[in-house]
């Protein structure tokens, strides 16, 4: 009798207990669905707001762990330290995957991605707790780490000369030169097609319409370096597509899209052919498609340079802040959203040209001071001899 008492208490307990799990776990899934909904409204906002795929995917990243650990927590209710608690769990998540800390930039980004987040959903009026009540974003007081501004990777006279003269195939040189004359994000041109490309004489041109910010839509001037490998590689697309102006620029050998991976990879390559910038492999593996982890060629084998795509962006925008292109125009040609982030990128090259056109200046005005023989008023002295020889000045800057 007592064993019969004793094992249908066990089995009640055991109930109870598998009762309580699948209580749980339908509130663990209702919460998760509460959070995956939050993050597709996200979603949906920034692709109203014109958002490119790709920065639409970076914020997916780095808010998709959020997300997971947001639990049953209504948004409402997180405060400035639970929001720390959440970083210091995503960290300790981070180095475990990948064997070291996040670096700044990493956290920077994510903190940034949760402040988008969390000012979408205040002004949106989803920001709610879990009895209902409007809160107030606790991202505000998050404190970003500071990450200074890279250094232009931009590449010098003879490394550019090398890269472009290298011998390597044509399709590997029309996507190195394209990225290398126009500074061109290499989403932008994975998204181009013969019809966005204008080689009527005197008004030869590329539109690009679509972008990661509604600021890169912009038409770029084709530069006479580029005019014939851009009328070859048009002819080329043409005899392949049957003259389809909706056919991409950058097209593999069945017409579709090169994808953004393929550019990145062709750029590593033809800059490795080319000896610049070469990445040495550490792992001393044999195959050249199978490198250790760790190495830093990558598991892959495909990181053989230190040059990408975006090195180019950086060399058109440096090669024509050095040419004296206004920071406004050039600002427009990489289709920054404002001249700030292009100030800040390209803070090395402005001065030497902020110098050159404040000598330039008082250049001018000197010559009409000499031709009339008048001095500098006040001073009773003449300019003095630096402002002289402001075209030698010129001419080291």
């Amino acid at each position: 009798m007592l064993e019969q008492d004793y094992e249908s208490g066990r089995r009640s307990s055991c109930s109870a207990r598998y009762i309580v799990y699948v209580v749980d776990s339908l509130q663990n899934s209702a919460s998760l669905a509460v959070a995956e909904q939050l993050l597709q409204l996200f979603d949906s906002h920034l692709r109203r707001r014109g958002r490119a795929e790709s920065t639409r995917r970076q914020y997916a990243y780095s808010l998709r762990p959020f997300g997971e650990w947001l639990g049953a927590r209504g948004v409402g209710d997180l405060t400035v330290g639970d929001l720390e608690l959440f970083l210091t769990h995503w960290e300790a998540e981070f180095q475990l995957r990948n064997g070291h800390p996040p670096s700044a930039a990493t956290m920077r980004g994510t903190i940034g991605a949760l402040r988008v987040f969390f000012a979408y959903l205040e002004q949106a009026d989803l920001l709610l707790g879990s009895d209902g009540a409007r809160g107030r974003s606790p991202v505000r007081a998050l404190h970003s780490p500071p990450c200074p501004q890279r250094p232009n990777d931009f590449l010098r006279p003879y490394e550019d000369r090398a890269l472009l003269t290298v011998d390597v195939p044509h399709h590997h040189a029309a996507i190195v030169w394209l990225l290398r004359y126009t500074g061109l994000r290499v989403a932008e041109a994975h998204a181009l097609t013969v019809a966005d490309v204008d080689l009527t004489p005197e008004r030869e041109a590329i539109a690009i319409q679509v972008s990661k910010t509604p600021a890169g839509s912009r038409i770029i001037p084709v530069l006479p370096q580029l005019l014939p490998l851009l009328h070859e590689h048009l002819a080329h697309v043409r005899r392949r597509t049957g003259g389809s102006a909706s056919a991409p620029l950058l097209a593999t050998k069945h017409g579709t899209p090169v994808t953004t991976n393929y550019m990145w990879r062709v750029v590593k390559r033809v800059a490795f052919e080319a000896g610049v910038r070469p990445v040495a492999c550490t792992c001393g593996t044999t195959r050249q498609d199978r490198h250790t982890r760790g190495c830093p060629r990558t598991s892959s084998g495909e990181n053989r340079s230190a040059v990408s795509p975006h090195t180019l962006r950086r060399t058109f925008g440096s090669d024509l802040i050095n040419r004296g292109l206004r920071l406004e125009a050039v600002s427009r040609l990489l289709g920054h959203s404002n001249t700030t982030i292009t100030e800040r990128a390209y803070a090395q090259l402005l001065a030497p040209t902020i110098r050159r056109e404040l000598f330039e200046a008082f250049a001018g005005e000197l010559g009409r001071e000499a031709a009339s023989g008048v001095e500098m008023a006040g001073t009773g002295s003449s300019l003095p001899d630096e402002v002289t020889r402001g075209r030698r000045y010129q001419a080291v800057a």
